[in-house]
C-alpha cells in the first residue's frame, strides 16, 4: 500500500492587534517590531544579525553572556544620502566607482582628396620635398574647401600627365611684396631648419630651392648662433644672391638702438654681402614692445640702416596676439612687411587671419604667412596632409610662406 503522506495542522491565525504592541526577544529596545532591515543592516542579502550568528557570539546571549559588541568602521556616505537620513548599502560602497572617459573634441578639416601619400615635416628632406611639390603643380585656379572653423580657399592640384602631352615644368610663382614693386615666390625657405642639418646638407637644401624657383630665404643671428647665416651666406654666392631675396631678423632683447645695429653688422658680415633685402624686428610678442621699438631705438636703427642702403624693407613679425600687432600699426608708421602665424588651426584662438589680416591688406602691407604646420603640430597629428596645410596658407592674401 502506498505510504500516506500526514497533512501539517493548520497554523493559528495571527492577532495582529494583539501582537502590534508586543517586541521580539533579543531585539533592541527602540527598534520597530516587525520592521525590514534597513540598507545600513544588509551585507550582501543578509542581515546584520544573520551575519553576526554565523561569525560570532550575539552581545548578550544565552550561549556567551559576556560577549562584547565589535566596533564596526565607519563609513562615509555622501552628503546627498546624510542630509536625506539614509545611508548608503555596504555593496554600493565596496563597489568600483564607474568612469566615464573624457572625450576631447577633434578638430576635424574636410579638405578636397589629394592622391599622395602624408610625409611629415621633420627635417630639410622634407622641406626640399615639399618645395618640389609647389613647385612642379602651382595651383591653376582656387576653389571653395568647407572646413568646420573658417571657409578656406584651396586649389586642387591638376592630374599629372605623362608622355608628349606632358608640360614642362613650370617655375615657381611669384606674388609682389605688398605695395611694392618687389616680387618673392610664394613659398620661401626658413633658416630655422637649416641649422638641424649638416652644413653640406644645408646648401644642398638652399641650391634645389633656388632651382626650383625659391626666391625668399628668411634667417637670423639666433638660429643656430650665427650658423644658418653663414651657410646660407656660403650658398648664395655669385649669381645665386642676385636672384634671393634675404629677410633678417631683429633679435635685440630690449629693442634698442646700439644692439640692433650691432645684430645687424654682424648677419651681414655672416652673410658675406653688403645689404640685406628686408629687416624684420622679430617677436613682437610683449605687451609693452610697441612703446619700446619707438622709445628704445629699433624703429631709428631700422630707419638709418634703410637711408644707408644695408636694408630695402624694413618690418615686424608677431606670434603671440594680434591685438598687439594691431597696436603697433595704430602707433602710425607706415611698415613695409609683416610676419605672422597663419594656418588651418589659427581661427581657434586670438586669430591673425580675422583680425590683423584685413588691416594690413587695406593699409597695402605685404604680409609673410609663418608656421604653416603650427609648429609641427599639424604634420605630426596627421589631422592634414602637408600641401593642403600650404594651399590654405597660399589661398589666403599673403605675398609668401615660409616653411
Amino acid at each position: 500500500m502506498p505510504r500516506r503522506m500526514k497533512r501539517r495542522p493548520k497554523s493559528k491565525p495571527r492577532d495582529r492587534a494583539a501582537s502590534k504592541g508586543k517586541a521580539k526577544p533579543n531585539a533592541k529596545p527602540n527598534a520597530k517590531p516587525n520592521a525590514k532591515p534597513n540598507a545600513k543592516q544588509r551585507v550582501k542579502g543578509r542581515t546584520a544579525s544573520g551575519a553576526a550568528r554565523r561569525t560570532t557570539d550575539r552581545v548578550g546571549s544565552r550561549a556567551n553572556p559576556k560577549a562584547t559588541a565589535r566596533t564596526r568602521p565607519q563609513v562615509t556616505t555622501p552628503s546627498s544620502s546624510r542630509r536625506k537620513g539614509r545611508s548608503t548599502p555596504a555593496a554600493a560602497r565596496l563597489r568600483k566607482p564607474v568612469v566615464k572617459p573624457v572625450v576631447k573634441p577633434v578638430v576635424t578639416v574636410v579638405v578636397r582628396p589629394v592622391n599622395q601619400p602624408f610625409v611629415p615635416l621633420t627635417g630639410a628632406a622634407d622641406v626640399r620635398t615639399v618645395i618640389r611639390t609647389i613647385a612642379s603643380a602651382p595651383p591653376p585656379r582656387p576653389a571653395t574647401v568647407s572646413m568646420p572653423f573658417a571657409q578656406a580657399r584651396l586649389a586642387p592640384r591638376p592630374p599629372v600627365r605623362s608622355g608628349k602631352d606632358a608640360p614642362s615644368p613650370p617655375t615657381m610663382p611669384m606674388r609682389a611684396l605688398g605695395r611694392h614693386a618687389h616680387a618673392v615666390s610664394i613659398l620661401g625657405l626658413g633658416g630655422g631648419h637649416l641649422v638641424r642639418a649638416s652644413q653640406a646638407e644645408a646648401m644642398r637644401t638652399v641650391h634645389e630651392a633656388l632651382d626650383k624657383g625659391v626666391t625668399l630665404f628668411e634667417t637670423g643671428p639666433r638660429y643656430g648662433e650665427g650658423r644658418a647665416e653663414r651657410w646660407l651666406g656660403l650658398a648664395l654666392q655669385g649669381a645665386a644672391r642676385g636672384r634671393a631675396t634675404v629677410c633678417l631678423q631683429q633679435h635685440a632683447p630690449q629693442r634698442d638702438y646700439k644692439t640692433a645695429m650691432a645684430e645687424l653688422d654682424g648677419s651681414l658680415a655672416r652673410l658675406k654681402t653688403d645689404h640685406a633685402d628686408i629687416w624684420m624686428i622679430s617677436e613682437v610678442i610683449y605687451d609693452n614692445d610697441p612703446e619700446w621699438i619707438y622709445a628704445h631705438g629699433a624703429l631709428d636703427a631700422a630707419l638709418e640702416a634703410r637711408d644707408q642702403g644695408k636694408v630695402r624693407f624694413i618690418g615686424f613679425s608677431g606670434h603671440k596676439s594680434p591685438h598687439i600687432m594691431l597696436k603697433l600699426l595704430a602707433k602710425g608708421h607706415d611698415w613695409d612687411v609683416v610676419g605672422m602665424p597663419l594656418n588651418p588651426l589659427d581661427a581657434h584662438f586670438r586669430s591673425f587671419e580675422r583680425q590683423a589680416l584685413p588691416e594690413l591688406v587695406r593699409r597695402g602691407i605685404a604680409v609673410m604667412g609663418l608656421k604653416p604646420f603650427a609648429g609641427g603640430v599639424l604634420s605630426q597629428s596627421r589631422l592634414v596632409k602637408p600641401d593642403d596645410v600650404l594651399r590654405y596658407a597660399l589661398s589666403l592674401p599673403v605675398s609668401s610662406v615660409v616653411v
